[in-house]
């Protein structure tokens, strides 16, 4: 669905606005995530509090964490017209989960 909807031409500007406020507002109990302004090419948003981390560390089971942030790692780069990069999670033990949908410019399309 996201690859469809990413290749309607305009939609970028559309969804850098949308995404964040639904990931702040539609996660509900047990996030805290916050947008970070890095420009009109780029949608960004950090994550301090992660649902499945704080699970996983109360049932002791920490190990499971990086197995679903690396879904993401699958998705999100198949989006057309946008790369994904993140160089921290909370599963993974760091202060927050980074996410940045980055615009290619019309000369880095294949």
């Amino acid at each position: 669905m996201l690859q469809r909807l990413f290749k309607i031409p305009g939609i970028f500007p559309i969804m850098h606005k949308l995404i964040p406020k639904l990931m702040m507002k539609g996660n509900g109990y047990g996030w805290d995530t916050v947008e970070v302004d890095c420009g009109k090419n780029i949608c960004a948003f950090d994550t301090h509090q992660c649902i499945f981390a704080t699970i996983f560390k109360k049932r002791g089971v920490q190990e499971l964490g990086p197995c679903f942030c690396h879904i993401d790692d699958y998705l999100y780069p198949e989006l057309p017209g946008i790369d994904f990069r993140r160089t921290g999670t909370c599963c993974n033990g760091d202060a927050y989960c980074d996410f940045r949908f980055i615009k290619k410019n019309n000369q880095n399309r294949t």
